[in-house]
């Protein structure tokens, strides 16, 4: 997958998930459109600078800050 075909899925999920989010009215249709408004072009933008906060998304979580703690 390509990451412009990569950036198209993630639009349409997050596009998806709005319009789940205003169908169970969590969200207003003018606030789901102006979320949609700031992020529209931005995720092709995203991917390619996800290496550069500390190697992206990968074990661990967000940049393997979300590890679990080991608290014996």
């Amino acid at each position: 997958m390509s990451q412009e075909q990569l950036a198209d899925a993630l639009e349409a999920s997050v596009k998806a998930g709005l319009d789940q989010a205003v169908a169970d009215g969590a969200l207003t249709q003018a606030q789901a459109d102006g979320m949609l408004s700031q992020m529209a072009g931005r995720y092709e933008w995203m991917l390619s600078h996800m290496s550069s906060f500390g190697g992206g998304f990968g074990p661990g979580g967000c940049h393997g800050n979300f590890a679990p703690q080991n608290n014996s």
